[in-house]
Protein backbone atom coordinates (compact mmCIF):
# COMPACT_ATOMS: atom_id res chain seq x y z
CA UNK A 1 0.00 0.00 0.00
CA UNK A 2 2.90 2.33 1.07
CA UNK A 3 4.61 1.40 -2.11
CA UNK A 4 1.35 2.04 -4.16
CA UNK A 5 1.21 5.76 -2.70
CA UNK A 6 4.68 6.83 -3.61
CA UNK A 7 4.58 5.37 -7.00
CA UNK A 8 1.37 7.33 -7.50
CA UNK A 9 3.15 10.42 -6.20
CA UNK A 10 5.93 9.74 -8.23
CA UNK A 11 3.69 9.58 -11.46
CA UNK A 12 1.74 12.95 -10.26
CA UNK A 13 5.12 14.51 -10.37
CA UNK A 14 6.24 13.38 -13.30
CA UNK A 15 3.25 14.44 -15.24
CA UNK A 16 3.51 17.99 -14.07
CA UNK A 17 6.82 17.83 -14.74
CA UNK A 18 5.89 16.89 -18.96
CA UNK A 19 3.65 19.37 -18.77
CA UNK A 20 5.51 22.03 -17.16
CA UNK A 21 8.67 20.96 -20.22
CA UNK A 22 6.24 20.80 -22.96
CA UNK A 23 4.56 24.19 -21.66
CA UNK A 24 8.12 25.89 -21.77
CA UNK A 25 9.63 24.26 -24.64
CA UNK A 26 6.17 25.21 -26.59
CA UNK A 27 7.19 28.97 -25.50
CA UNK A 28 10.69 28.45 -26.54
CA UNK A 29 9.65 27.48 -29.97
CA UNK A 30 6.79 30.10 -30.27
CA UNK A 31 9.83 32.70 -29.42
CA UNK A 32 7.84 33.82 -26.06
CA UNK A 33 10.85 33.34 -24.03
CA UNK A 34 14.43 33.93 -24.97
CA UNK A 35 17.22 30.97 -25.08
CA UNK A 36 18.66 32.28 -22.04
CA UNK A 37 15.41 31.88 -20.24
CA UNK A 38 15.22 28.02 -21.83
CA UNK A 39 18.62 27.32 -19.96
CA UNK A 40 17.74 28.86 -17.20
CA UNK A 41 14.61 26.72 -16.97
CA UNK A 42 16.59 23.18 -17.43
CA UNK A 43 19.58 24.23 -15.14
CA UNK A 44 16.87 24.23 -12.34
CA UNK A 45 15.39 21.22 -13.57
CA UNK A 46 18.12 18.95 -13.51
CA UNK A 47 19.11 20.65 -9.94
CA UNK A 48 15.64 19.92 -8.37
CA UNK A 49 14.55 16.16 -10.01
CA UNK A 50 16.25 12.97 -11.03
CA UNK A 51 16.47 11.65 -14.14
CA UNK A 52 15.62 14.83 -15.53
CA UNK A 53 17.79 14.37 -18.83
CA UNK A 54 15.14 11.65 -19.86
CA UNK A 55 11.88 13.43 -19.24
CA UNK A 56 13.12 16.17 -20.97
CA UNK A 57 14.20 14.25 -23.99
CA UNK A 58 10.87 12.07 -24.35
CA UNK A 59 8.83 15.22 -24.02
CA UNK A 60 10.52 17.65 -26.79
CA UNK A 61 10.68 14.81 -28.79
CA UNK A 62 7.24 13.59 -28.48
CA UNK A 63 6.39 17.71 -29.22
CA UNK A 64 8.57 17.84 -31.80
CA UNK A 65 7.07 14.90 -33.12
CA UNK A 66 3.81 15.85 -33.37
CA UNK A 67 4.91 19.12 -34.69
CA UNK A 68 6.25 17.68 -37.49
CA UNK A 69 2.98 15.36 -38.15
CA UNK A 70 0.93 18.81 -37.93
CA UNK A 71 2.76 20.78 -40.09
CA UNK A 72 3.15 17.43 -42.73
CA UNK A 73 -0.75 17.87 -42.18
CA UNK A 74 -1.36 20.99 -42.97
CA UNK A 75 0.96 20.98 -46.39
CA UNK A 76 -1.25 17.90 -47.59
CA UNK A 77 -3.10 18.21 -50.33
CA UNK A 78 -5.30 16.17 -48.25
CA UNK A 79 -5.90 19.25 -46.34
CA UNK A 80 -5.17 22.24 -48.72
CA UNK A 81 -8.07 20.84 -51.28
CA UNK A 82 -10.58 19.63 -48.47
CA UNK A 83 -14.21 20.99 -49.82
CA UNK A 84 -15.05 24.06 -47.30
CA UNK A 85 -18.38 25.85 -46.65
CA UNK A 86 -17.13 28.78 -49.60
CA UNK A 87 -14.65 28.77 -52.67
CA UNK A 88 -12.68 32.03 -53.44
CA UNK A 89 -11.58 33.12 -56.89
CA UNK A 90 -8.46 34.34 -57.18
CA UNK A 91 -7.91 36.87 -59.96
CA UNK A 92 -4.31 38.00 -60.10
CA UNK A 93 -4.72 40.65 -57.30
CA UNK A 94 -8.77 40.78 -57.10
CA UNK A 95 -10.56 38.27 -55.08
CA UNK A 96 -14.42 37.36 -55.21
CA UNK A 97 -16.52 35.44 -53.02
CA UNK A 98 -18.30 32.41 -54.29
CA UNK A 99 -20.17 29.80 -51.89
CA UNK A 100 -20.40 25.89 -52.34
CA UNK A 101 -24.08 25.21 -53.21
CA UNK A 102 -23.82 21.56 -53.55
CA UNK A 103 -20.97 18.70 -53.09
CA UNK A 104 -20.87 16.10 -56.01
CA UNK A 105 -17.66 14.01 -55.07
CA UNK A 106 -14.69 14.82 -53.56
CA UNK A 107 -13.38 16.30 -56.75
CA UNK A 108 -16.36 18.38 -57.86
CA UNK A 109 -18.62 21.41 -56.52
CA UNK A 110 -21.19 23.26 -57.25
CA UNK A 111 -20.94 26.81 -56.59
CA UNK A 112 -22.42 30.05 -56.62
CA UNK A 113 -21.17 33.67 -56.68
CA UNK A 114 -21.96 35.81 -53.37
CA UNK A 115 -23.19 39.52 -53.04
CA UNK A 116 -20.40 41.64 -51.52
CA UNK A 117 -21.50 45.24 -50.43
CA UNK A 118 -18.61 47.92 -49.69
CA UNK A 119 -18.49 48.85 -45.78
CA UNK A 120 -15.31 50.34 -45.21
CA UNK A 121 -13.03 50.96 -48.38
CA UNK A 122 -9.05 51.82 -47.80
CA UNK A 123 -7.94 55.17 -47.48
CA UNK A 124 -5.62 56.69 -50.01
CA UNK A 125 -2.11 58.01 -49.93
CA UNK A 126 -1.19 60.94 -51.88
CA UNK A 127 1.94 59.49 -54.11
CA UNK A 128 3.24 58.01 -57.44
CA UNK A 129 0.92 58.92 -60.61
CA UNK A 130 -2.22 59.57 -58.41
CA UNK A 131 -2.03 57.79 -54.78
CA UNK A 132 -1.41 54.63 -52.99
CA UNK A 133 -4.66 52.79 -51.57
CA UNK A 134 -3.99 50.58 -48.35
CA UNK A 135 -6.10 47.67 -49.13
CA UNK A 136 -5.69 45.92 -45.83
CA UNK A 137 -8.22 48.34 -44.51
CA UNK A 138 -11.48 46.70 -46.90
CA UNK A 139 -14.10 45.60 -45.15
CA UNK A 140 -17.05 43.75 -46.71
CA UNK A 141 -20.35 42.01 -46.01
CA UNK A 142 -21.29 39.18 -47.91
CA UNK A 143 -25.10 37.71 -48.53
CA UNK A 144 -25.75 34.88 -50.50
CA UNK A 145 -27.62 35.48 -54.46
CA UNK A 146 -29.91 32.78 -55.23
CA UNK A 147 -30.42 34.17 -58.66
CA UNK A 148 -26.75 33.80 -59.81
CA UNK A 149 -26.34 30.53 -61.81
CA UNK A 150 -24.58 27.80 -60.38
CA UNK A 151 -20.48 26.66 -61.76
CA UNK A 152 -18.81 23.37 -61.58
CA UNK A 153 -15.60 23.00 -60.62
CA UNK A 154 -13.20 20.41 -60.65
CA UNK A 155 -10.12 19.39 -58.57
CA UNK A 156 -7.23 18.93 -60.92
CA UNK A 157 -3.86 18.50 -59.83
CA UNK A 158 -3.09 22.39 -60.02
CA UNK A 159 -5.81 22.92 -57.36
CA UNK A 160 -9.59 23.29 -57.54
CA UNK A 161 -10.69 25.25 -60.80
CA UNK A 162 -7.22 24.48 -62.70
CA UNK A 163 -5.82 26.53 -59.48
CA UNK A 164 -8.16 29.54 -59.70
CA UNK A 165 -9.88 28.82 -56.95
CA UNK A 166 -9.30 28.33 -53.19
CA UNK A 167 -11.43 27.12 -50.48
CA UNK A 168 -12.01 28.70 -47.51
CA UNK A 169 -13.82 28.70 -43.94
CA UNK A 170 -15.10 32.05 -44.79
CA UNK A 171 -15.91 34.60 -47.71
CA UNK A 172 -13.06 36.93 -48.81
CA UNK A 173 -13.21 39.57 -50.97
CA UNK A 174 -10.54 41.98 -52.32
CA UNK A 175 -10.22 44.75 -54.57
CA UNK A 176 -6.76 46.09 -55.44
CA UNK A 177 -7.76 49.62 -55.76
CA UNK A 178 -3.82 50.09 -56.95
CA UNK A 179 -4.43 48.84 -60.37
Amino acid sequence: MVVLKKLLKLNNIMEALNREIYLKHREYRKDKITHKEWSNFLAKGKAEVEGFELTLHRVIETHTEAHERLRKYLSSPLYKYRIRKYCNLHLYSDIMPFEVVNVKSKTTVEIRRMDSVLIKAPSMEPGGFVGHYENDEQEWSFSSNETYPTKIVRLTKNGWGCGNFLMSDKPIRLHDYNF
